[in-house]
């Protein structure tokens, strides 16, 4: 803040949000008032009366109180971007100061505008929605979620978490759960080990399958169905040595969501790949519940040790969402016999993807005994479902109705969120 001293008020605005403004100024008139506008109508006057020893310290000039704060009264802000106006007045007539900034008007009753949106909203939290079609001037349901209005949602949620108001309850537990699973995953990725010790080939020679970021879409769709009223449990298909699931057992245990979690226990079983052996990617039960003890929240999973084949059909899972990493066409397709018990809202998320499947108009239907995606493409038109879906990360995509499901955010503008939360 060192500098020289001028004519004009020097001043400078800590902070500015849709509660209040905190600053410093001085003038070597003294000052006479600090002035509010919003939207161009004076709604209140201060003086600075705050000590404020950074500024005496970086302007020898500035004795006494330098230091200002003033709340808005409410009711002031009736626009939803209103302008903010703040003119410093010296005494005896000297020239003025003054500063605009925008901030955000999003007052109201969240859940009321939530239980009006129809039941095929965006890929953000509901409240979230709510927020930003408050500041877009927009009911939700005249929205549509381009990747052009995801990038303009991203850049008005940091406008909301620098300007808006601090009582933003749901705003500001969302991007608290992202800080959190992002830095347990980060903590599980550095701590868990590394290799498999039990390596049937080069293979399988680590220990780890899947990323920080797929693990973390995940997490972050489970809060935006949980958001939405979707209920049901977690299903993972094929945990090997339990990376994702110590992951993903840590947003179910946040969320209050029941995992579930299939796997032979054995590795892979044998089929008609040239390429997979049977036996190939085993983590045994005991090795899988203690990794998932260290670095998960075991006490979220139920696991079901067996073949697909042999313990769905028995299963009365209903799950709110679905991921597998099971390599073969085989355990693809008999995860797919319970597609039916999907939420339509919902999507199922897989391994062994690559960018070039998801094209406009349709899902690439590719068909091997290594390929899981033939499968799922069957079932979703067994179900009467309009498939659809993006590559999301590494090997990973998601597929979705196209008419009703709840679409999946796209990594790049997630992780831009996530690091609101340290803003």
């Amino acid at each position: 803040m060192a500098g020289r001293f001028s004519p004009l008020p020097q001043y400078f605005l800590d902070e500015v949000n849709s509660d209040y403004i905190h600053g410093w100024v001085f003038s070597r008139e003294g000052i006479a008032s600090i002035e509010f506008q919003v939207d161009g109508t004076t709604v209140g006057t201060t003086l600075p009366t705050l000590i404020r020893p950074d500024v005496e310290a970086a302007y020898p000039a500035a004795s006494g109180p330098t230091g200002f704060h003033f709340r808005f009264p409410p009711g002031v802000f009736r626009s939803p971007r209103p302008l903010v106006r703040v003119i410093f007045k010296p005494k005896r007539g000297a020239a003025v100061a003054s500063a605009t900034v925008s901030v955000p008007n999003v007052n109201g009753s969240v859940e009321e505008m939530v239980a009006k949106i129809a039941p095929s909203p965006g890929p953000l939290p509901a409240s979230i929605q709510v927020m930003l079609c408050r500041l877009w001037g927009k009911q939700p349901n005249d929205v549509a979620w381009t990747a052009e209005v995801i990038r303009q949602a991203v850049d008005d949620l940091k406008f909301l978490v620098q300007r808006g108001p601090r009582h933003l309850p749901t705003l500001f537990h969302y991007l608290g759960f992202l800080q959190l699973i992002w830095a347990k995953f980060e903590f599980v990725l550095r701590h868990f080990p590394k290799f498999n010790e039990t390596a049937a080939s080069d293979k399988d020679l680590l220990a780890i399958g899947s990323s920080v970021p797929e693990m973390f879409s995940i997490a972050h769709y489970l809060y935006v169905l949980q958001s939405w009223g979707l209920k049901g449990d977690f299903a993972e298909f094929g945990c090997y040595k339990g990376f994702s699931t110590s992951m993903l057992s840590e947003a179910c245990f946040q969320l209050a969501i029941p995992m579930h979690v299939f796997d032979s226990f054995a590795g892979l079983p044998p089929s008609e790949s040239n390429y997979y052996r049977a036996g190939e990617f085993m983590g045994s039960f005991p090795e899988v519940q203690r990794n998932v003890s260290a670095f998960g929240k075991i006490q979220a999973v139920t696991f079901h040790k067996g073949f697909f084949a042999d313990t769905l059909p028995a299963s009365t899972l209903q799950p709110i969402c679905m991921w597998m990493d099971v390599d073969l066409e085989s355990s693809s397709r008999d995860i797919m016999s319970i597609l039916d018990r999907l939420p339509v809202e919902s999507c199922l998320f897989s391994h062994e993807c690559y960018p070039e499947y998801f094209r406009p108009d349709a899902i690439k239907e590719a068909r091997s005994a290594d390929s899981v995606i033939g499968p799922i493409v069957d079932a979703f038109r067994k179900n009467g479902r309009q498939i659809t879906g993006t590559f999301v990360s590494g090997n990973m995509g998601a597929f979705w109705d196209r008419n009703y499901g709840i679409p999946v955010l796209p990594v790049d503008e997630l992780l831009k969120i996530k690091d609101l939360g340290r803003l």
